[in-house]
């Protein structure tokens, strides 16, 4: 009998450190492709937020540029942000705060090593009628940078977002390294297939069907190359070309002939000239310069398409107003937003690779999504200020979430601007730890 009360004991205990290191999100991961009839949407498609990661470290100076993004597009469009610790929260916070009001922003303790979040976070694909995402294996760009907290961030979101998450187990796919139509449409290069960041490279037709399989993909538009100095992606297509709607495409192009890119440029050109949409027909391709650095160009094709505004990127360069010119006139209903990358530009990106478009469907009117608003509280407004340790609000919580807060920290606390005295605070507490 005493055997029979110490195997039962071991067994409960074996349970309970399964589920204490249970994986984020494990019970809503699949390691298979997501059924027939998901997709990925276009950039330029209705949006239900923007992801951000707060940078940290070496990238310090690129708060500023955040801050400027989240009050081009919180009038617009959920803003949510991914923070490292409570004090990460506190500068965010008071950061942001200078800019704009933080009505429609939300903040996530979700560890992360930096700020790229458009290579390492999740792909949202959907039906029609319910969202899931997709989560691809991230190796820190061939494990140049550190990446073990960033490989984890797609099924942490899809656990705060209470959706299925569907995990790639093949090759590195960096979200940088696509673009699509909406229509079943995919813009890539051959940075997918660089044997100097990708071990082992897959081939073509590896990455078709993995596209094929996982986002709806039909059709691949391949390009070539990549602009001098990029170093770390070796020609992610968000620096190449990007779809503006489902049958316009813009080109970076080098105008001056003995200019650095000139001859990549040309060639990627020449194979969008040739290439055709969905329905076999010829799509539009309009160009926009590179900046004139004569060794470095940048480019202005990574820019970020919001509901309401567009992100571009600029570089004090004599090449900037006309790219703006050029933009504008293919976003008439959306406001354009300059900022200044000029140093960004340096670290291995711009705009574009530091958001995360989280697409709007089904439900996603203006309300949080499913899995959040079950977690949330309106607490005094004497809580205004930064948040304190989570124990502090287990008395707030119903006795399930008090259990779990308790037995899986740290976790995860999103919340919305510390408000004026006479407003509620909106807090929620998810378990995505």
């Amino acid at each position: 009998m005493r055997g029979r009360w110490a195997l039962l004991a071991f067994v409960v205990a074996a349970c309970m450190l399964f589920w204490r290191f249970l994986p984020a999100g494990s019970h809503l991961c699949r390691v298979s492709p997501p059924p027939e009839g998901y997709r990925m949407p276009a950039e330029f498609e209705p949006h239900k937020a923007t992801w951000l990661s707060w940078p940290h470290t070496f990238e310090l100076r690129a708060r500023k540029i955040l801050a400027q993004m989240v009050d081009a597009l919180q009038e617009g469009e959920e803003v949510h942000i991914l923070v490292n610790s409570e004090s990460e929260l506190e500068n965010a916070v008071e950061t942001i705060s200078k800019y704009c009001t933080l009505d429609n922003v939300f903040f996530h303790t979700i560890e992360h090593d930096d700020m790229w979040i458009r290579d390492y976070g999740p792909i949202f694909i959907d039906d029609g009628v319910s969202q899931a995402c997709v989560d691809w294996p991230f190796d820190g760009w061939g494990g140049r940078e550190p990446y073990e907290r960033d490989d984890l961030v797609p099924r942490r979101i899809a656990r705060i977002l209470g959706m299925r998450c569907y995990v790639f187990r093949g090759f590195v796919l960096e979200g940088g390294a696509i673009d699509v139509n909406g229509k079943g449409v995919c813009l890539t290069s051959d940075s997918l297939l660089n044997p100097k960041i990708r071990s082992p490279a897959p081939t073509r037709q590896e990455v078709e069907q993995a596209l094929r399989k996982y986002l709806g993909i039909r059709r691949v538009i391949w390009l070539e190359g990549y602009l001098p100095g990029d170093i770390y992606t070796y020609g992610h297509v968000d620096s190449l070309a990007r779809f503006v709607n489902a049958n316009t495409i813009v080109a970076s192009y080098q105008p001056d002939p003995n200019g650095p890119g000139y001859e990549v440029l040309e060639r990627n050109y020449r194979i969008l000239l040739n290439a055709v949409d969905q329905d076999g027909n010829p799509f539009k391709v309009v160009r926009i310069p590179v900046s004139s650095d004569p060794k470095y160009p940048s480019s202005y094709v990574n820019f970020y398409i919001g509901n309401e505004v567009v992100l571009v990127p600029v570089y004090n360069d004599p090449r900037d107003e006309e790219a703006l010119s050029i933009i504008r006139s293919l976003f008439p209903g959306r406001r354009v937003v300059a900022l200044d990358c000029s140093w960004l530009t340096l670290m291995g990106g711009e705009i574009h690779c530091i958001t995360l478009q989280q697409p709007k469907v089904g439900n996603s009117n203006g309300e949080k999504p499913d899995g959040l608003a079950s977690h949330c509280l309106s607490l005094p407004t004497k809580l205004s200020a930064p948040v304190g340790k989570l124990q502090s609000l287990t008395q707030a919580l119903s006795p399930r979430f008090q259990r779990f807060s308790r037995n899986r920290l740290p976790s995860h606390l999103h919340r919305a601007s510390p408000p004026p005295p006479e407003h509620a605070l909106n807090l929620c507490v998810s378990l995505a730890s």
